[in-house]
């Protein structure tokens, strides 16, 4: 009975812990910058619905310096490859660097 609730204990930890994780990535990180890429890898194939998708889209592009990158997006229509698009540079609170897709016209 003592192992049960350590297990649960310890799981609702991990679930508290996970979440507050992805909720200060997302809400506490803040813009350094805007960056000119290239679209080089769309996931389009897994995504065939027009309506948006729970999880972030993510696409690989390759910046000015030739460093791939992974970007996430929440929009429904994904850029072709190809593309020349802008990206927002963002910073989480801990310091990891990331990038988002900016809003297409």
């Amino acid at each position: 009975m003592e192992a049960t609730k350590l297990a649960v204990l310890l799981f609702l930890i991990l679930l508290i812990a996970g979440v507050a994780y992805g909720l200060m990535h997302d809400f506490g990180s803040r813009p350094r910058g805007i960056v000119r890429a290239i679209i080089v890898q769309a996931d389009s194939a897994k995504y065939p619905y027009k309506a948006p998708s729970p999880t972030p889209l993510k696409l690989t592009a390759q910046l000015v310096d030739g460093t791939h990158v992974l970007v996430r997006t929440s929009h429904s229509k994904l850029p072709s490859l190809g593309s020349d698009v802008e990206l927002t540079e963002m910073v989480s609170p801990w310091g990891q660097i990331w990038y988002q897709l900016n809003q297409q016209p």
